[in-house]
């Protein structure tokens, strides 16, 4: 699976919900993360989440984070 994808379930498990259409996840992988050459994320990547009132990250338990600061190339992964 797939690191973003288990820490989604881990942040809904926790009471964090990402509401289609009020939310915008942006997942930032290292540069040196396997997504890239098309296989499995294999990284510590930045989720960030863009709320109608708020702005966190979902870090590695399924929990709020502050932002992200730098050291990441943002490659965008739809999520249907």
């Amino acid at each position: 699976m797939h690191e973003y994808l288990r820490r989604i379930l881990l942040a809904q498990a926790n009471g964090i919900f990402i509401e289609p259409g009020y939310s915008n996840l942006t997942i930032c992988h290292d540069n040196n993360c396997s997504i890239h050459k098309g296989q499995d994320c294999d990284c510590d990547p930045w989720l960030i989440v863009e709320a109608e009132k708020e702005v966190f990250c979902i870090g590695k338990n399924g929990e709020k984070t502050l932002h992200p600061s730098k050291g990441f190339t943002l490659k965008k992964t739809t999520i249907q």
